[in-house]
């Protein structure tokens, strides 16, 4: 199998107790069975206790959570008491992998690292210029079974290619990447529904830096008659997902009540962060689109979903510092991000209802109002 994984993948150390946040707290820890039967078998008081907390949830075995949303094996000085006893290698699937991702593609194996984890993020918004990846070959690993479609899986895949170098243009402002990556992946899901598989190579081609003028002249032509997409309904469809934290849906209302009373000027953020933002998204997302559930829209609706979010941190991120802007990022993907149920409903909210459609997203972001 051949492992890809962002350059800066291999920086990432847990820092345990140095965390200003826990991953141990306010999250849903699902144990997967092969740690579920070696807990269940563990003959001491660890084990005792173990199985005592240990409840099933949605039929999938969780540890049951105390009632301040701590993990139950979180002590005092924010270290888990399963590492400290029985080492790193005892923890459960989801305890030991976070906050490294996963995608499989077959022989393909994608791992990056999650926002939503303040040394991870710290990484991440740390990058400066354009973010490669390193590729390494692990035959000791099987590739996944799967049905994936290999025209599909390599016409995304090109698509993608070509969407990492436009956000990362960082000559053009990012609303103009932004609307430009719409427009491939409007484009490129018209060519996948259609199995037009031997469109997408001419199409990627037709992005280059030296049409993308020619492009957003299109971009703004298509968007012209179109109302722009109100900020109003990027906050209220963040209050329609599971809320985690009260703070959350405070922060949400609040900026809510703000554009509701009055008209506040939205401008762009840091460029360098807005790009690292964007581009893990699409990194995290974007390949969705080649599983063999995807369907005729999804290409289209993560692409929206990343942009969308993009949108969402820099709204409710006016006027606030590099560090107070990473710290909005991360509260966003703990979120978001991290209830599947609320990425799908996002995802499924850009594919199918007409007030997130891309002309109205790019008339947001081509409108010299708001500055955006």
């Amino acid at each position: 199998m051949k492992i890809v994984t962002p350059d800066y993948f291999a920086q990432f150390h847990c820092i345990a107790s140095d965390c200003p946040e826990t991953c141990c707290a306010g999250w849903e820890v699902v144990v997967d069975p092969e740690s579920e039967q070696r807990y269940r078998a563990l003959q001491t008081p660890l084990g005792e206790r173990i199985r005592g907390m240990l409840a099933i949830e949605d039929g999938e075995t969780c540890f049951h959570c105390n009632p301040d949303g701590r993990c139950p094996f979180l002590n005092d000085r924010n270290l888990c008491d399963i590492q400290a006893e029985m080492g790193e290698e005892a923890l459960c699937r989801t305890c030991h992998l976070y906050p490294r991702f996963i995608n499989d593609f077959g022989g393909t194996r994608e791992m990056g690292l999650s926002i939503s984890c303040p040394e991870a993020a710290r990484i991440i918004f740390s990058q400066t210029g354009k973010t490669q990846f390193v590729a390494e070959n692990h035959p000791e690993l099987p590739p996944s079974l799967n049905d994936m479609d290999a025209d599909r899986y390599f016409s995304v895949m090109r698509l993608r290619q070509t969407a990492y170098e436009l956000v990362q243009r960082s000559q053009f402002p990012m609303d103009h990447r932004c609307a430009l990556l719409l427009r491939l992946a409007r484009q490129g899901q018209k060519r996948i529904k259609k199995e037009r598989w031997e469109d997408i190579e001419p199409l990627c081609d037709s992005f280059d830096p030296h049409q993308m003028l020619a492009q957003l002249k299109k971009c703004r032509s298509r968007a012209s008659q179109t109302p722009a997409l109100p900020i109003s309904a990027i906050l209220s469809a963040l209050l329609q997902l599971d809320i985690l934290t009260e703070e959350w849906k405070e922060q949400l209302n609040s900026c809510l009540h703000m554009f509701e009373t009055g008209n506040p000027q939205v401008v762009p953020l840091d460029a360098q962060f807005e790009q690292n933002l964007l581009f893990t998204f699409l990194f995290r997302y974007f390949a969705r689109a080649a599983y063999p559930a995807a369907g005729d829209k999804t290409l289209l609706g993560l692409v929206k979903f990343a942009v969308f979010s993009l949108l969402a941190v820099r709204i409710l991120g006016q006027d606030m510092s590099q560090e107070q802007l990473q710290k909005l990022a991360i509260r966003y993907s703990r979120e978001v991000e991290h209830d599947e149920d609320n990425v799908e409903m996002l995802v499924n909210t850009m594919a199918e209802d007409p007030v997130f459609s891309e002309k109205a997203f790019c008339s947001l972001l081509l409108s010299a109002q708001a500055g955006l």
